[in-house]
């Protein structure tokens, strides 16, 4: 990402800004679902023992980050690490005028730049928020058995219950709708910069 070319092949760009936002984001997504989940589930499975069904914590744990928390905290995480990164160098070519050297000579720089950062960060969101689900949802499973005592067997059965493929495939949808609009959105701050 820091060396911008652009006669470098969109599908190329793509695969570049994938990779980097993969490699900022992963560690810091899963070390957040890693104590997010052991907190949630630690302090959820009181109140449902309180109900007499603790097991249900599987189904609300299933839903809420297969569904929900996952995805829009691994784009929070993206738009905050990555998506700030992209703005400033957006912002850098516009200021150092290669922007406006590029349309004199005929290029057409945008599409060059809006297009690898939205599908790339799509990309690159869709395996990071499976990631962050599984390791959630295995996190809470270990916790659930650890601190409870209870059957990691019956909290994935009640996960079970309630994930289908639909809420995975929404899952990436979420992430990649969320990733398109990170690019393109960090591209389009940095554009909008002014003189400094």
């Amino acid at each position: 990402m820091n060396d911008w070319d652009p006669r470098t092949p969109i599908a190329r760009g793509i695969l570049e800004t994938s990779s980097g936002v993969s490699r900022e984001i992963v560690v810091p997504v899963l070390g957040i679902c890693l104590i997010l989940s052991l907190a949630l589930t630690v302090l959820a499975v009181q109140p449902f023992r309180q109900l007499g069904m603790p097991a249900r914590i599987g189904a609300l744990e299933g839903r809420l980050y297969l569904d929900e928390l996952m995805p829009l905290l691994v784009v929070s995480l993206a738009a905050a690490r990555h998506g700030t990164a992209r703005s400033a160098q957006v912002a850098s070519l516009r200021q150092g005028g290669q922007m406006d050297a590029l349309l004199l000579l005929g290029w057409r720089p945008l599409p060059r730049l809006l297009l690898p950062a939205a599908v790339g960060t799509a990309l690159a969101l869709m395996p990071v928020t499976i990631w962050a689900s599984l390791l959630s949802l295995v996190t809470s499973a270990l916790t659930f058995r650890l601190d409870q005592g209870l059957s990691m067997e019956l909290f994935w059965t009640e996960v079970a219950g309630v994930a289908y493929r639909a809420d995975l495939v929404l899952a990436l949808c979420k992430a990649a709708a969320f990733g398109v609009l990170s690019g393109f959105l960090s591209t389009l701050a940095g554009l909008r910069a002014g003189p400094g």
